[in-house]
């Protein structure tokens, strides 16, 4: 709702909003009456008003999308900018509706369905809260009244503990990988650091005096969340880092080489895990055996969320049956 009208030096003035924002607006001069002035002001208001359905009825999706995307790229990281690019090209191609206003929740259900069939149900429900996040920005922006993906479910998945690697599976792939690639293992496992967060460790991250190892943001990359923490360094890690880096190295280097790209860099890790002969694994799985191998050594739930940089310890829940028997022998000591 606007606020009353006032009279601010020679003008009368108001407040209302528009796209979220609160605006003041100037209307005639403070010598016109204040029932001229009222009447000023609901001819604004209903102005505006037809402004914004106008506005909702003519929108095209695909200039919509546009406009969505110059939005991404500012206030988003680049990876999920890119995403969202390859979904909004993904909608162009399944949803053929020219005004962004006729956009049932049918056609993304249709969408979902169509999804389904070329990739796995978790990527299809990666790309649903893209869209349900393109559709509540069009809410917000005043081109739609309601979402129309406010109402389409994500498929439902099965739960499943997270796949960790064993003490063998360990010893055999360090033993397969070589160079960067090894390094990069060592240092996930003794972290739990995303692939992107090993990949742009520089040497000014790790303190060799206080045994620390930080994830921080760079010039060009930001971790997820846009958090910066530190961990403890181990012993191994430290003596592994010490050995890895040149004397000629600057606080500034990276620890692993950019010569190739993450995309890269993926393909290789699939290639080696393969000549492993370790099945349904990914670099992502490293994080998982760091955080599964501190809980199966008894240490608390709470302390593996806060080294592995979880907002809620809701996400590490995933590791809790892994320390049931801890939990069991945990009690069997009380004596009443």
């Amino acid at each position: 709702m606007p606020s009353k009208l006032e009279k601010q030096g020679d003008y009368w003035t108001f407040r209302y909003r528009e796209n979220g924002i609160q605006k003041r607006k100037t209307i005639g001069e403070a010598f016109i009456s204040k029932k001229e002035a009222e009447r000023l002001q609901v001819e604004f208001l209903h102005n505006q008003h037809s402004s914004d359905k106008n506005k909702v009825s003519n929108i095209s999706l695909a200039a919509f999308l546009n406009e969505y995307l110059s939005y991404a790229q500012t206030n988003k990281r680049p990876s999920t900018y890119n995403k969202d690019v390859y979904t909004k090209n993904n909608i162009l191609n399944l949803i053929k509706k020219q005004n962004l206003k006729d956009i049932t929740a049918q056609d993304i259900e249709t969408y979902k369905t169509q999804r389904t069939r070329e990739i796995q149900s978790i990527s299809v429900n990666r790309e649903l809260e893209t869209i349900k996040a393109m559709f509540n920005i069009a809410v917000k922006w005043k081109y739609l009244k309601e979402s129309p993906a406010k109402y389409v479910k994500p498929i439902k998945q099965a739960k499943r503990a997270p796949r960790y690697l064993s003490k063998e599976e360990i010893e055999t792939l360090l033993n397969v990988a070589s160079g960067k690639y090894k390094d990069m293992i060592t240092i996930a496992l003794y972290t739990g650091f995303r692939i992107g967060e090993v990949y742009n460790l520089q040497w000014q991250d790790v303190d060799f005096i206080k045994n620390l190892i930080s994830v921080a943001p760079k010039h060009n990359w930001t971790p997820k969340d846009y958090e910066f923490r530190s961990i403890p360094m181990n012993a191994s890690l430290k003596e592994y880092l010490l050995k890895l880096r040149p004397e000629t190295a600057k606080e500034t280097d990276y620890i692993i080489s950019h010569d190739q790209s993450m995309n890269t860099l993926l393909v290789a890790y699939r290639k080696l895990f393969k000549k492993a002969n370790i099945e349904d694994v990914t670099f992502h799985t490293l994080r998982h055996t760091f955080a599964s191998h501190l809980v199966i050594g008894g240490k608390s739930l709470y302390t593996v969320s806060q080294l592995l940089g979880h907002s809620k310890i809701d996400t590490t829940m995933i590791y809790a049956h892994l320390s049931k028997e801890h939990l069991k022998n945990s009690v069997d000591d009380l004596n009443f």
